[in-house]
C-alpha cells in the first residue's frame, strides 16, 4: 500500500501536466486554424470569382494534407460549385472537433464559404502515449526506490531485532544467550555488552 500512496502524487502530477499540454496543443491547433482560414480566403478568392473549379480542388487538397483536418467543404453561393474532402463520417456528432467557417467575398459580394473541421484525436493520442510513458516510468522508479528503502531499513533494523531477541531471552532466564556483534560501531558495542 505504501507504493500506491507514494505514487499518488506522481499520478496527479502526470494528469496535471497532461492537462497543461492539452491546453497548449489545442491553442496551437486553434492558431493553425486561424492562419489556415486567412490563407483559404486569399488562395480561393480569385478561383472562386473566376469559377475555376480545378484550381479550387487543388487548393482544398493542399490544405487537406493537414492530418488534424477531417473535413473541408467549399460552397459557391450563386453557382453549382460544391467541393468536399472528408476523412471522417460523423464530424458533427463528436465533441472533439473544432469547426470553422469563413466567407469569401470580393467588393462586399459574398461569393461562397469554406467550412473546415479539425479533430483533436491526434493530440489526444499523443497525450495518452505521453501520459502512459510517464506513469510507467514513475511506477518503475517508485518500485525501485521502495525495494531499495526496504533493504536499507532491513539492513539497519536486523541487528536491532537480534539484540531485542537476545534481551528477551536473557529476561526469561537464558543468561548464556550470545549476541552476534555486527552492524555499526554503536550496535557492535551494544552487542558486546550483552555478551
Amino acid at each position: 500500500s505504501y507504493v500506491f500512496v507514494g505514487d499518488l502524487p506522481s499520478f496527479f502530477l502526470t494528469y496535471y501536466l497532461v492537462d497543461i499540454e492539452r491546453k497548449r496543443a489545442i491553442a496551437d491547433l486553434q492558431e493553425t486554424i486561424s492562419r489556415n482560414n486567412e490563407l483559404l480566403k486569399l488562395v480561393n478568392l480569385t478561383p472562386l470569382y473566376n469559377l475555376d473549379k480545378k484550381s479550387l480542388q487543388v487548393n482544398l487538397d493542399s490544405f487537406f494534407t493537414d492530418q488534424n483536418m477531417v473535413k473541408i467543404e467549399l460552397v459557391e453561393y450563386d453557382g453549382d460549385i460544391h467541393i468536399v474532402r472528408s476523412r471522417h463520417e460523423d464530424v458533427d456528432k463528436e465533441p472533439n472537433f473544432i469547426h470553422s467557417k469563413i466567407i469569401i467575398s470580393m467588393d462586399n459580394i459574398k461569393l461562397g464559404e469554406v467550412s473546415t473541421t479539425y479533430s483533436t484525436a491526434l493530440i489526444e493520442e499523443k497525450l495518452i502515449e505521453s501520459r502512459d510513458k510517464h506513469l510507467f516510468f514513475s511506477s518503475i522508479l517508485l518500485l525501485t526506490f521502495s525495494f531499495i528503502i526496504y533493504f536499507v531499513i532491513k539492513h539497519f533494523t536486523s541487528p536491532i531485532s537480534r539484540l531485542t531477541r537476545a534481551a528477551e531471552m536473557i529476561a526469561t532466564g537464558h543468561l548464556d544467550e550470545e549476541v552476534e556483534t555486527t552492524g555499526s560501531y554503536e550496535l557492535k558495542t551494544l552487542g558486546t555488552s550483552f555478551n
